[in-house]
């Protein structure tokens, strides 16, 4: 008898294997599975993503930095950005000439060295590039260049004209990725996207 009811529950098993999971019991997997992924994905964002975030907001705390000086000290602040170098350069403006250029050097106030970079020379920062920089004035010029007011208002001094910035974008990439720093031309406010 006792042999009669272990091949009787081994056939009901074997039955119950050869059915294989109802489609209620999949559901509930997948949707496990989706709520799960859902919760891990963006906690597990690529690094170079992080270090392209990096890069971009250190780009712009030195921009702001330029601002705050100017607006601090009351004399205009240089600011140099160089797409084929990528060098980045904040100095006090010197504004005796035809046009505005870097006057003495300004340090940063954490590692007091002179406010010059070149980007991709920095710790973690490894192959960023500055693809792009636009500081467009209403000449129609294009430079590399802006100069922070006392009030932090950007602009720019050619062949002695003064003239306020009407577009500012500094264009940060690493790889295909790319971000950008604004700064906007009525306030000199820096943002990113």
């Amino acid at each position: 008898m006792c042999i009669l009811r272990d091949d009787a529950a081994r056939r009901k098993l074997k039955g119950r294997a050869e059915r294989g999971y109802t489609l209620l019991e999949l559901v509930v997997v997948v949707s496990i599975v989706a709520v799960m992924a859902a919760v891990a994905l963006p906690s597990m964002r690529p690094a170079e993503d992080q270090r392209l975030d990096h890069a971009v907001a250190w780009i712009a705390e030195s921009v702001r930095f330029a601002r705050a000086e100017a607006m601090r000290t009351g004399n205009p602040v240089h600011l140099e950005v160089n797409e084929t170098s990528g060098r980045l350069r904040v100095t006090v403006a010197d504004l005796t000439g035809p046009s505005a250029a870097p006057g003495a050097e300004l340090r940063d106030p954490i590692s007091k060295q002179p406010y010059d970079f070149v980007v991709s020379d920095l710790p973690d920062m490894r192959g960023i590039d500055i693809t792009a920089k636009s500081f467009d004035y209403p000449s129609g010029g294009r430079t590399e260049t802006v100069v922070f007011d006392a009030r932090g208002l950007p602009f720019t001094k050619s062949s002695d004209n003064f003239m306020r910035l009407t577009q500012g974008e500094i264009q940060i990439a690493l790889g295909d990725r790319e971000r950008n720093v604004y700064v906007a031309p009525l306030t000199g406010r820096v943002t990113l996207d």
